[in-house]
């Protein structure tokens, strides 16, 4: 985000905000994508109260020599299915690189959102996550990648990643002569309000 300041006259100034600059091809949060948000200090944000979403573990995948951990959120009341799961999971495979020699640990998250279908892709290479975003358009498993000035991940997401380090540091980095890959696979961490 490229946060500007402008000025609206009387000493009252806005903040403006913009997720990325294709706009043709995807609308993140609630933002505006021609203008951004502006939102002048003091008032209330343009959005709706924060609350705790759907979030749970939906298992793992084997592909192209990667173990890809799922993690499903919903705005909703029901969680991304296995069509969701299976075009996730392919275009996930797109992005990752060559396994290369490590034991490929990876994870996705699918996020059933108020405007699209998120993916949000990590892989761990020893102690540095990698990611990439993926959006798809609601009703459809047509995952696009969001280019590098778009959004990262949402609140809800990241409450997902935050859970994938501190899994991955106690199960791998704590232990680097004998690390857990299967236990950090399996500890999904939810479901936890939060």
């Amino acid at each position: 985000m490229n946060p500007s300041r402008q000025s609206a006259g009387s000493g009252a100034h806005f903040i403006k905000t913009r997720h990325t600059r294709s706009l043709s091809t995807f609308t993140p949060g609630c933002v505006n994508d021609e203008l951004g948000v502006a939102v002048k200090r003091g008032e209330p944000l343009p959005i709706a109260t924060y609350e705790p979403r759907l979030t749970r573990g939906l298992g793992a995948r084997e592909r192209a020599g990667w173990t890809i951990k799922l993690t499903g959120i919903s705005a909703g009341s029901e969680l991304p299915g296995e069509p969701e799961i299976a075009a996730g999971v392919d275009a996930a495979e797109k992005h990752l690189p060559a396994v290369d020699g490590l034991p490929g640990a990876a994870f996705l998250i699918l996020h059933a959102g108020t405007e699209a279908l998120w993916g949000i892709l990590g892989w761990w290479q020893l102690d540095i996550l990698y990611q990439r975003t993926l959006r798809a358009a609601l009703g459809t498993t047509s995952f696009e990648l969001v280019p590098p000035d778009g959004p990262t991940a949402c609140v809800w997401e990241l409450l997902v990643v935050d859970h994938e380090r501190r899994s991955w540091v106690e199960h791998v980095l704590s232990h680097p002569d004998s690390p857990d890959y299967p236990t950090y696979i399996a500890d999904s961490g939810w479901p936890v309000k939060r």
